[in-house]
This record gives C-alpha cells, structure tokens and sequence, in this order.
C-alpha cells in the first residue's frame, strides 16, 4: 500500500500545481500521504479482526453493519489526516478543506465498501466460503462498476458539451455587448463628421460643448479630439495661426520618423475633450503612429470609420482600448473629389 501511494500521489503531485507550489518538500509530501494510506488501511484491517472477529464472514446483518461503520470512520480518520496536512502546508483554505475532506472521505469509504469484497472473494478467510462467493460478488459488483463508468463518462461529455455551449453563448453575448458599444461610439463619432462639415469653422469652446455632452452620455468613450489633416508645407503656418488665433501655448510635436521616409502628411491633435486627462496628447503628430496613421488613411480612402488595433499602455502591452477614426471632408466633399 505504502510503494503503490507513493507512486500514485507522486504521478498526480507533479502534473498540477502542487509541485511548483511545494518545491522541496513535495517528497516529503509525498511519503507521508502515502504513510497516512498505510495506517488508514492497517486501522481498519485491525477493526474489522478486533475482539472476537479475527475471520471476516460478512454473512450476518451484525458482520455487514460493523464493516460499513468501521469503512465510515476509517475513511473519515484518513481524510481528516490529509486535509490537515494539506492546510499545514498551506495548500488550502478553511473553506477548500472542508470541501475537499468530503470528497476525500466518500472517495475513500466507496473505495474500501466496493474494493474490500472484491479482496475478499481471492484472498479471504475461510477460502472455500468466499471462493463460493466469487461469481456472486464478482458480477454484480464490476456491472455496477461498469454502470457507474458508463455513467461517469456520458455525463461528464454530457457536463463539457453544456460547459462548451455556455461559453459560446456567454462569448457571443460579450462580442455582441461590444460591437454594440462600439455602434454606438460610431455613432457618436459621425455626429462629430455632422458638425464639423456643417460649419464653416468649429471652434475650441464648440468643440469642447458638443464633446462633453457626448462623454457624458456615453462613459465607454476615453476621449474625443479633432486632428485636421495638413500637408508637410502646412504645417510651420497652421501652428502660427493656432497659437494667434485660438491656442497661444499650442504647438505641433512630431514623433519619430521613419529614417529615409519623411511624412507628406501630418495629422496633428488640435482639439481634445477632456484635456485634463490626457495632457500629453494635444499637438501630438498621428501621422508618427503607424497604427494611427493606417487607420487614419484607411478611414480616408475608403470614407468609412476605421479603428486602430488595441492600444498599448505604458507598460508595453496591449489595453481594452481602440482608437477609431471617422473622414471629414472639406465642404462635406466625397472622397472621390
């Protein structure tokens, strides 16, 4: 009992957790679940031949009833035992304890009820009583083994195929939530195309009213900005302008470039809503972002709204978040013009 439970906790100890978590002292670990195994069956091998039961008939109402109590309270002493060692060692908590010395203890206590009549019928005592016994044991007790796999098995598919369809439907739900989330920041995104090519001008303060009415309405939406599209000559005069006119502190910051391939074009943040929030972005040239900048053009060329894949944080990994772009044409010209 002692080598066949060392082999069997040592295969399962390392294809989990449990053997990074315990490191060194997983043998030793190990060894004393496999001495507990050893005592809980010598424990109940020596009450099942206390007092005046050194032969095992089990043919008697008295016999049966005492092997199913002692069964009871030798698989409650194991798994107590293990599931204390298994909190000593910090591996569970109060409440996984209790969950798990109930598993452990019907595991047991079925294994010694179905297993025992089974040792029985070969090795017990008086052999020619269990010998004749062997086929009255032996076949109802593996059908019902058989059964009880059977069982096992097509409610376990049975509990996979239910748990596979919960997560597509549960993974269909969220696609749907946010695609209608982000309908819903398009929208928002083509009322801002509205108000831009139905004025002549839109300026910082009708920007920022338009914009804080829709931040408020829609709080999945980080921020709103305009980014006006500039030719390469452009640029020097636009920031002159900006600054007389509408922003004296703003100005345009380029990013890097790639070397040899100078922008024809720059799309810098002229307009940002809320500003408190991102105080780095106004002036920031999009056209230094390659995945801006592709969105952008995208969004350009074909007159659609066109996203940027996620975005990364400062932490250089990707976040819940996309950027999406919507054209605005000059006089609410098409892209053909």
């Amino acid at each position: 009992i002692y080598l066949r439970m060392s082999l069997v906790s040592q295969t399962v100890a390392k294809t989990s957790s449990m053997a990074i978590a315990l490191k060194d002292t997983l043998s030793l670990f190990i060894q004393l679940l496999a001495l507990n195994a050893t005592l809980q069956a010598g424990l109940a091998a020596w009450l099942l031949q206390l007092g005046r039961h050194p032969v095992i008939r089990l043919d008697n109402n008295q016999e049966i009833t005492r092997f199913l109590l002692i069964a009871v309270a030798t698989a409650a002493a194991g798994a107590t035992a293990d599931t204390a060692l298994l909190r000593a060692l910090g591996q569970l908590s109060k409440l996984q304890a209790d969950a798990n010395w109930l598993i452990w203890w019907t595991g047991d206590m079925l294994g010694m009820i179905i297993v025992t009549p089974l040792w029985l019928v070969f090795t017990g005592q008086p052999h020619h009583l269990w010998k004749s016994r062997r086929y009255k044991v032996l076949i109802p007790v593996c059908s019902c083994l058989l059964l009880v796999a059977l069982a096992f098995t097509f409610i376990s598919n049975r509990e996979r195929d239910k748990q596979a369809l919960e997560f597509r439907l549960e993974a269909q739900r969220m696609s749907q939530n946010i695609q209608n989330h982000l309908n819903q920041h398009a929208m928002v995104i083509d009322y801002l195309e509205r108000l831009f090519v139905s004025s002549d001008k839109v300026t910082q303060d009708e920007f920022t009213v338009f914009s804080e009415h829709a931040l408020r309405d829609f709080p999945g939406i980080s921020y709103l900005a305009w980014v006006p599209y500039l030719r390469a000559d452009q640029a020097a005069g636009f920031e002159r302008t900006v600054r007389r006119e509408e922003l004296p502190g703003w100005q345009s910051i380029p990013g890097a470039r790639d070397k040899g391939k100078p922008h024809t074009a720059h799309y810098p943040v002229l307009y940002l809503t809320p500003l408190n929030h991102h105080p780095n972005l106004p002036g920031t040239d999009l056209a230094s972002l390659p995945d801006s900048l592709q969105a952008i053009e995208k969004a350009r060329d074909k007159g659609e709204i066109s996203t940027t894949p996620p975005n990364v944080n400062a932490k250089n990994t990707l976040a819940d978040s996309v950027s999406l772009f919507a054209p605005v044409y000059r006089n609410g010209r098409s892209l053909l013009s």
